[in-house]
């Protein structure tokens, strides 16, 4: 059985202009980010995250949903092992009745792509040149 430890803010060694707080440390090498769903009124927890554009339909397993990349809760998962010296995230959505569970792991060219653009918002805002 795994072990959720509680923990705080991490601040990233390599970009501390960027920081992390995960609801919990999973293991060695995880961490878990939980997110309470409100459905609308006889909406399950499924088309709710879709309708939010939390999820959407899996590609490669039809009926399944996958956390959507472009949704600031994927970016959310995706920097806390930027931050931590963890290799994935699990992302649990609940409604309080049902769950839904994914497992993000750690995705270096997403941050490959996004670094240089974020390093350099952060550096005109607080005028650190």
């Amino acid at each position: 059985m795994l072990q959720v430890s509680k923990c705080g803010l991490f601040v990233s060694e390599k970009h501390p202009f960027l920081a992390a707080s995960p609801d919990g440390l999973v293991g060695a090498d995880g961490l878990v980010e939980a997110k309470k769903i409100h459905p609308r009124e006889n909406e399950t927890l499924h088309q709710a995250l879709l309708r939010l554009h939390i999820c959407k339909p899996s590609k490669e397993n039809p009926g399944e949903l996958v956390v959507n990349e472009n949704h600031r809760y994927y970016f959310q998962v995706q920097q806390q092992p930027l931050c931590t010296p963890r290799s994935w995230g699990d992302f649990v959505a609940s409604d309080g009745k049902s769950f839904y569970i994914q497992r993000i792991t750690f995705d270096e060219k997403f941050w490959e792509q996004r670094i240089e653009k974020l390093e350099k918002f952060t550096m005109t805002l607080f005028c650190w040149n």
